[in-house]
């Protein structure tokens, strides 16, 4: 069990359900119309929603949609047999028929945050962020007390890492405003007091837990971040109280050991933590104490083994950002190649390598750099390995025999090989390594690393290249 990451699971409208389980609207989702009552509306939608299922049980989904759309068409107004159409789209996977439908939903019922609220868990499923956080945005705006429209938002903002959204802040926003109308949600609050914990906001993150507690003394997972946040700012606090409130022995054990790594005696932590390991299997935070307390005694490959496990299974960025250093100075490159300036001329001298680390998810990049101007540049994987120069409507072009970035599979819009920007210090040297866990050996084996003149996604100038072998 992992205590403390938050678990964001996207809304699916499709799992193991029939199309009469997704079609359910609620009584206030229904507008009456001079031509129809209620009623006639519930009937004409229970028959309507028998000859569908009678049609998709024969395999015959493109009669299916034509009978939805022309019952949607036959009664524009009521809000309750357009979301049926939608949802049958949806079922039969039709998501730009649905998008297209929602389209129109959205212009003729511009108060209604459910349509918004589907197009875009529908947008963010196709990968069109920014559009899917426009429509959540105006969901929440029209429907504010709807909690799973504020969840979703704060998700949308925070899986939006690394590819050019709002993260943290937005997250956090979200969250906060769904406090307004939901203050005594537990959910909810332990969500806040998560996300407090993400950003390495101790006292933050302790007084949302301490709402959670409030109304639920037994929350156990509140209760062992209570205690951890605690001893991250005291490590002689007594945090026996939430130590006693936990489930089990396990969870007093993982404590204890955590206190042990805090008050640096590193021997009896490790001792403490290795005795619950097979009780904890998937808990990276965990395997994150086991590394430092191995690394502060010198177990240098061990350290590096639990920092790799721990990072595999999840820990917060601060802790996955002291667990990349760890294994940066601490374990043998997979492999090393050089990076070289690169002009109008081709290839000129070299500013030192990259190694890159596999890890049993994603790879570390350790660059050692010197040269080029201070600051951010952008950096990515390219598709081609070479840096060689080609003629591109007749100009010249540094390093374009490289192409464009390296696509692999790409996430809400963004190419596997867009890279964090790569930051030159005063002294023109970079040498910061990072995590791309979007990334394998294999794949970036046989590649070009490409630096460019700015810290845009943008293309702009290539000012030095390397290829991966």
């Amino acid at each position: 069990m992992n205590f403390f990451r938050i678990s964001f699971v996207i809304i699916i409208f499709l799992s193991n359900t029939t199309f009469a389980d997704i079609i359910n609207v609620s009584p206030e989702d229904i507008i009456k119309n001079s031509s129809n009552e209620t009623v006639n509306e519930q009937q004409f939608l229970q028959d309507l929603s028998s000859k569908i299922e009678e049609l998709l049980a024969k395999k015959k989904n493109i009669q299916a949609i034509e009978l939805a759309k022309t019952s949607a068409l036959q009664a524009p107004q009521s809000v309750k047999t357009q979301f049926f159409y939608v949802s049958l789209l949806v079922f039969l996977e039709e998501k730009q028929q649905a998008l297209q439908q929602l389209s129109i939903l959205k212009e003729r019922f511009p108060n209604n945050g459910k349509a918004f609220f589907m197009s875009s868990v529908l947008q963010w499923q196709e990968g069109k962020s920014e559009l899917a956080i426009a429509d959540m945005v105006t969901a929440t705006a029209l429907s504010p007390s709807e909690l799973k429209y504020w969840l979703m938002l704060s998700q949308m903002n925070h899986d939006g890492e690394g590819h050019g959204l709002n993260v943290h802040k937005g997250s956090l926003e979200a969250l906060l405003s769904a406090e307004q109308y939901h203050e005594n949600n537990t959910d909810l609050l332990y969500r806040i007091a998560a996300t407090y914990d993400e950003e390495s906001k101790s006292p933050q993150a302790l007084s949302y837990y301490a709402k959670v507690l409030t109304i639920m003394p037994e929350h156990n997972d509140a209760n062992i971040a209570s205690a951890i946040n605690t001893l991250k700012m005291d490590p002689n606090a007594d945090v026996s109280r939430w130590q006693e409130n936990t489930k089990s022995n396990v969870y007093r054990l993982y404590i204890k050991g955590v206190k042990l790594v805090y008050q640096g005696d590193f021997e009896q932590a490790l001792q403490t933590l290795q005795s619950i390991q097979s009780e904890l299997t998937n808990n990276g935070h965990l395997d994150y104490y086991l590394a430092k307390a191995k690394l502060e005694l010198h177990h240098n490959s061990q350290a590096v083994n639990f920092a790799n496990s721990a990072i595999s299974k999840g820990v917060f960025p601060s802790e996955q950002n002291e667990l990349i250093k760890l294994i940066a100075s601490s374990k043998a490159a997979s492999i090393t190649f050089p990076m070289h300036r690169i002009s109008l001329q081709g290839l000129d001298e070299s500013i030192g390598s990259i190694d890159i680390i596999e890890l049993s998810k994603g790879i570390v990049i350790k660059p050692t750099l010197s040269g080029l101007a201070s600051g951010s540049h952008g950096f990515h994987v390219h598709q081609e390995g070479t840096c060689d120069n080609v003629i591109v409507d007749g100009k010249n072009v540094a390093g374009g025999m490289a192409k464009g970035h390296y696509m692999g599979h790409q996430h809400h819009g963004s190419p596997a090989g867009d890279l964090p920007n790569i930051v030159f210090d005063k002294q023109y040297v970079a040498k910061e390594a990072f995590f791309a866990p979007q990334l394998t050996l294999d794949e970036v084996k046989g590649r070009s690393f490409m630096i460019h003149a700015l810290a845009t996604k943008d293309a702009n100038l290539r000012i030095a290249c390397g290829v991966a072998k």
